[in-house]
């Protein structure tokens, strides 16, 4: 009796253990999350890059990242566009959250490097009952031009 109960007890501890480390929420960006670059300027002189944001999808957008690429033939972008206001976050928070009614937003980049960007890649955030999801499914890649005066 008492190893049947010892076992019990150790089974009920292992169980409540083990089912700390399993994730019952779901942990993925919702779906039907669509940000759109409606119109965007670059000047490579002074590096700084111009996005109107709007929302197309069905959840509000909180914050985006932005990186970038001087090489318009990589696969992928690897230069880190950092916020302006040196935020420890390295993403870029809407001062109000992009909400789907389809208003947009512009908000200023600016890019330090000594080459031209070719393109950016913008990966949305959703701030959501006190849980942030990367979207990553809905990252948009965009081809970045000089401006010519």
């Amino acid at each position: 009796v008492l190893l049947i109960t010892f076992a019990v007890i150790i089974g009920t501890i292992v169980y409540a253990w083990m089912n700390s480390y399993i994730l019952t929420e779901k942990t993925t960006c919702p779906e039907d999350v669509s940000l759109v670059a409606k119109s965007y300027t670059y000047n490579c002189d002074s590096g700084e890059l111009k996005i109107e944001f709007q929302n197309k999808g069905l959840f509000s957008i909180s914050a985006f990242k932005i990186r970038g690429s001087t090489d318009p033939n990589k696969e992928k972008a690897t230069i880190e566009l950092p916020p302006s206001d040196n935020s420890k976050t390295g993403y870029h928070i809407f001062q109000e959250p992009l909400s789907p009614s389809g208003e947009s937003q512009t908000r200023t980049i600016n890019y330090g490097g000594t080459s031209p960007l070719a393109f950016v890649e913008i990966t949305p955030y959703v701030f959501e009952n006190s849980k942030s999801y990367i979207c990553t499914n809905a990252m948009i890649k965009q081809e970045v031009n000089c401006l010519t005066p």
